[in-house]
Parts: C-alpha cells; structure tokens; sequence
C-alpha cells in the first residue's frame, strides 16, 4: 500500500488572498482511479461536460470567487439540466471556431491522471487546489495570530467540512509527546531559527 500527495499552493501573489497557503490532499493509491472517476462524474453533473475539453480547470479562485456567490444568491437554484446548458454556453463562448476535444475511450486499467504536470491535467491536484482555497478564506487559528476576516459564504458552507478534513494525532520528538494538527499557522517560515 503507498499513498499519494497531491500539493498545490494558494494565495502565493500575496494580491487577493489573506494567506499564502502551502497543501495538498493524500490518496491511497488503490483509491487513486475511483477518485478520479468520482471527480470526472461531479465535473459531469456540475458543467455537463469535461471543463478539460475547453482548457478549463477545476480552481477555487474561479469557483468560489465572490461574484459566482452573489449571482448564485440572485435568484432560485437551477435544475440539473438547465444548469450544464448554461455552463456549456458559457464555455462554449470563444470556442465556435474551435470543436471542444471529446476525447476516445480510454482502458478502464488505466488511470488518466498524469502525476508530475500543470493542475489542469489532474483532478488531485485541483481538489487540493479547492481544499486549499477554503483554508485560506474560513479556516482561523486565531490563538495563534490567523485573524485575517473570512468571507462568510465559503465559510458557511465549508468550514465544517474542513475541521473534519483536519488530522489530528500526536508527535513525537526527543522522547516528548506534542499534539499535532494537519493545519498549522507559520506566521514567518523564513525566521531566524526556524527549523
């Protein structure tokens, strides 16, 4: 049994985000094909296509942007259907000269994940992507100096999700025991001292 880090970054412009956030998420690699699958499927229901067939990607800051919040408040959510439609519209803009690549069958032993690529060629690493995103936008360590404000609407709708995705354990260093969390808060990675 091996498992598999998938590690993307947030906020490293230091322009929009409060944070820079370094993460990823772990997959064992038997479970690395139905994650994969499972992804491709939401992708489906969500958009009604492949978001790869337009050189799109799965990305927090597109996703979960202030404005997709405020238009989704507008009015009452759609059906399934009436949904991928718009989606396919939208995506379909710029693309009418160009067919969007619907892909050939693939073998079901293979799994199309490419490993050491560009995230719109990974679906782990765009999950990580959105993982990483709500962390840097509702996830607060306050005791500890992380009281940069939240944006409400991820925070409503993800923190809960984000504490149970939090890895809480012990660890062990010159014979002492320390709690240890998944999260952690380094105010100054490049101080003096620092280990």
């Amino acid at each position: 049994m091996a498992w598999l880090l998938f590690l993307d970054e947030s906020g490293h412009d230091h322009r929009q985000m409060p944070y820079e956030v370094r993460g990823g998420i772990a997959i064992q690699d038997s479970q690395l094909w139905p994650f994969t699958r499972a992804v491709q499927q939401l992708e489906h229901l969500a958009f009604g296509c492949s978001l790869h067939d337009f050189q799109k990607e799965l990305k927090g800051s597109t996703l979960l942007d202030r404005k997709r919040f405020r238009f989704a408040n507008q009015t009452a959510p759609m059906t399934n259907e009436e949904r991928q439609k718009h989606c396919r519209a939208f995506l379909t803009k710029g693309f009418q000269k160009l067919t969007p690549n619907t892909g050939r069958y693939r073998s079901q032993w293979i799994v199309p994940t490419p490993f050491f690529v560009s995230s719109d060629m990974a679906y782990p690493v765009q999950a990580a992507d959105l993982c990483i995103y709500c962390v840097n936008w509702a996830f607060r360590l306050p005791t500890q100096g992380m009281n940069e404000p939240v944006r409400e609407e991820i925070r409503t709708e993800f923190y809960d999700w984000l504490r149970t995705l939090q890895f809480r354990g012990d660890g062990y260093r010159d014979g002492n025991q320390f709690e240890l969390w998944g999260i952690c808060y380094v105010p100054n990675p490049c101080a003096a001292g620092r280990q």
